[in-house]
């Protein structure tokens, strides 16, 4: 410590001898530096811009939301590694947590939907400030996902062995066909055999325990969408209340019948989803404080 003290001082002490090019080289250097040095102390800021509504839903994934919107970057370019969302019922302060798994096209179909929408697992993306980045990510609630997908590895077992028991499937199977021609054969010869499956007590007890699990209720609701930046580590965040119907509650638990539909006949099923309005997160309080 001593030595390194000694030579702080012998350093400010010589700095008397150095010639005038010495300082103006130091000067010049400092301002070449300067941009770089000003660039690397600022922190960036993300700001988060809605747009349209948002997509509240209830299927094989659990509790579902698609937010829409515009992410931008202020003072430097930053990366993004995660996002993902608190929803808190303000009925009874119940939270919970959503993850980001997927991110959806940004264009949209107009008309019904007659395939499965392609989509691309999410995953850390750089933030420009020269570029804007649109998003339109989908988020699920990971545990309310595993409790259902636990029930649904259940009926799927008991639903192929229903089909394997069928002597109708069984005969099919057994003759060679064309393998598109086949599929039809199959489809077709599997509805009579979905029908009465859909009518014995396991698949009854799996879509009671499907609907009890729907975690949307008739009141408000606060969501706070988290952006989670890199270098440095930090947080920004921006919360809306919406406000989902009695009719919204009933349409998104129905979703649980065809959660076991679209499972066992492995074909879309048009499921319900909500698109409540966004409200000002100002208001939570005073929608919280006038239910008391």
């Amino acid at each position: 410590m001593n030595s390194e003290i000694e030579f702080l001082f012998e350093f400010v002490g010589n700095m008397k001898y150095w010639r005038i090019e010495t300082w103006s080289l130091i000067v010049a250097a400092v301002a070449l530096m300067q941009p770089w040095i000003v660039s690397w102390l600022k922190v960036g800021k993300v700001e988060i811009y809605e747009t349209g509504l948002p997509e509240i839903g209830y299927s094989s994934y659990g509790a579902t939301i698609g937010l829409y919107g515009t992410l931008r970057s202020h003072e430097r370019d930053l990366f993004i590694r995660s996002a993902d969302l608190e929803v808190t019922r303000l009925s009874d302060n119940s939270s919970r947590k959503f993850d980001w798994i997927a991110f959806r096209p940004l264009t949209t179909i107009v008309g019904r939907v007659l395939s499965e929408l392609e989509v691309t697992l999410p995953s850390g993306f750089m933030l420009l400030t020269s570029q804007p980045h649109q998003y339109n990510i989908m988020f699920s609630d990971p545990v309310l996902r595993e409790e259902i997908q636990t029930i649904l590895r259940i009926v799927q077992d008991k639903w192929l062995a229903t089909l394997k028991a069928s002597s109708t499937i069984s005969e099919l199977v057994s003759k060679p066909q064309e393998p598109e021609k086949l599929r039809i054969l199959l489809a077709q010869a599997a509805q009579p055999v979905f029908s009465a499956f859909a009518r014995t007590p396991d698949y009854a007890s799996a879509e009671s325990a499907l609907r009890s699990l729907a975690f949307w209720d008739q009141g408000t609701y606060k969501i706070t969408l988290r952006v989670q930046i890199a270098t440095p580590d930090r947080a920004y965040k921006k919360s809306w209340i919406i406000e989902l119907s009695e009719a919204d509650k009933e349409g998104l638990a129905l979703n649980s019948s065809k959660i076991l539909q679209e499972l066992c006949t492995e074909s879309l099923v048009p499921h319900y989803f909500a698109f409540p309005q966004y409200r000002p997160d100002n208001l939570a309080t005073k929608l919280a404080m006038s239910r008391k």
